[in-house]
């Protein structure tokens, strides 16, 4: 059973089961999650070159190779294959803010399961997960995308691994990013699992860049009490170094308090919309698969509820 507060290769390994719960949904949770990508492939764009071979009749003349064919004087045919993977780039925050929780867990314990979760339903589908963990220290650690058990065990290790950094100085989105810019092929999916407390210009930049080229999806992870303070009082608070006490009791304080949350939402969800990127909000006190499932299908979960309500209402 998990403390809430540490990952274990075990506890990932386990949620395998809870992946396949999202698998059989009305619709595919890693499609809605990539819609583009998906798409791209039953219209043409999931074909990769093969080879060229001289042409023959029946050809389609829109795959004629015009180079080849002007350097040999001779038609020539471009053959394609059917691209049957994909490649899930898994970028997961391991800030400082990351290790916080008030309700059942962390932000990071939230954000490892998640990306878990994406990594079985990926694998089930044949494709392939690269991560990239940032946050804990002045580097990024960098998993180049691998397929099977072997790359989730590998994903899991590395997220079981991860510690809150102690200094000021750490990778940050931006850097991140950056590093992806030189690892991710067109056409990859990259899912960003944050609380995007350190959303800025540069991270905002390479954003724009990547997603001209990939399908973008991210999931804003946050705990109750950044949204909102606890019940007026006098609160001990502690970051594991200081104490200090903090009264939640004003009016002002606790309508600037709600206020800066929804401004940091309303940037990130900015943010998303002008780079045409998926984004999904879940809490640390919300349960996981449902949390997701309600994220992901709203219309579809709220509609099952609503007839099962019925349903029990003229039993």
């Amino acid at each position: 059973m998990s403390d809430g507060i540490k990952v274990t290769v075990e506890e990932l390994r386990h949620l395998r089961a809870d992946s396949i719960r999202l698998t059989n949904t009305p619709q595919d949770a890693l499609s809605s999650l990539f819609p583009g990508a998906y798409r791209a492939l039953f219209r043409g764009r999931g074909l990769e070159f093969n080879e060229v071979r001289p042409y023959q009749s029946g050809d389609d003349y829109r795959t004629l190779d015009w180079r080849v064919t002007a350097r040999t004087g001779k038609l020539h045919t471009k053959l394609f294959q059917e691209e049957r993977e994909h490649t899930i780039y898994l970028l997961v925050d391991a800030g400082s803010s990351m290790h916080f929780g008030t309700r059942i867990q962390y932000k990071w314990v939230l954000a490892a399961k998640i990306a878990a979760l994406i990594t079985w339903m990926a694998l089930e589908s044949g494709d392939r997960v690269g991560a990239i963990v940032y946050g804990d220290g002045l580097n990024c650690h960098i998993l180049p995308p691998l397929g099977g058990e072997a790359g989730a065990m590998r994903i899991f290790s590395l997220l079981a691994g991860i510690k809150p950094h102690t200094n000021d100085h750490h990778s940050t989105l931006g850097d991140a990013m950056l590093r992806l810019r030189k690892l991710a092929k067109p056409g990859s999916m990259v899912l960003v699992l944050s609380d995007f407390h350190e959303l800025d210009p540069g991270a905002t930049q390479h954003l724009a860049y990547l997603a001209r080229h990939n399908d973008i999806a991210a999931v804003h992870i946050y705990d109750p009490i950044e949204r909102e303070l606890p019940p007026p009082g006098i609160y001990s608070i502690t970051d594991g170094s200081h104490s200090s006490v903090f009264d939640s009791g004003q009016h002002s304080v606790r309508k600037r308090y709600h206020q800066q949350f929804q401004q940091r939402v309303e940037r990130v969800k900015h943010t998303c919309t002008r780079y045409q990127a998926r984004l999904l909000s879940l809490g640390t006190d919300q349960p996981l698969v449902e949390g997701l499932q309600q994220a992901l299908f709203p219309g579809i979960i709220r509609g099952n509820r609503q007839g099962r309500g019925r349903g029990n209402g003229h039993a």
